[in-house]
């Protein structure tokens, strides 16, 4: 009797589990449909696991190495920062379009002085990267990088 009652409900989580896995809405389109992005930024940068979706990761033309290259050479320590002794960790954000283009660049946490603008010009002259891919469809990713001033 015991072993009958111990099935029973094992049965029963076992059914109660298939129901609720199967009842998730999927939200996939059929591959016929995606043409455009298959994820937008806003959604991607919500959490870690959304970049696990990424088959290519953006990349800025020449590799990581030549982007702090590029910022290094580009945002330059302002004075009043210098004579303030103001030194830290700019966080600033972007968005990588599906083309490549850089848009919707902002800085999330700045240190003032003017290093919150040299970083916002630098990132405004840089060229296109090279795009993330989903399914070898182009997506929007946002990324964020820190740009450090130190005396």
């Amino acid at each position: 009797m015991k072993s009958q009652k111990q099935l029973s409900a094992i049965l029963w989580l076992l059914a109660f589990l298939f129901l609720v896995s199967c009842s998730k809405k999927e939200t996939t389109a059929p591959p016929q449909a995606q043409k455009g992005p298959v994820k937008d930024a806003s959604t991607l940068i919500e959490s870690r696991a959304d970049y696990a979706l990424l088959d290519v990761f953006p990349s800025y033309p020449g590799g990581d190495s030549l982007f702090r290259q590029f910022i290094t050479e580009h945002a330059a320590y302002p004075q009043e920062a210098r004579n303030n002794h103001v030194s830290g960790k700019v966080f600033a954000s972007f968005i990588v379009e599906a083309d490549g283009s850089i848009s919707h660049i902002e800085i999330l946490r700045g240190i003032g002085y003017g290093c919150d603008e040299a970083v916002l010009g630098a990132l405004g002259k840089m060229p296109s990267w090279s795009a993330g891919m989903i399914r070898k469809n182009p997506v929007r990713v946002k990324l964020i990088v820190p740009c450090e001033f130190k005396m």
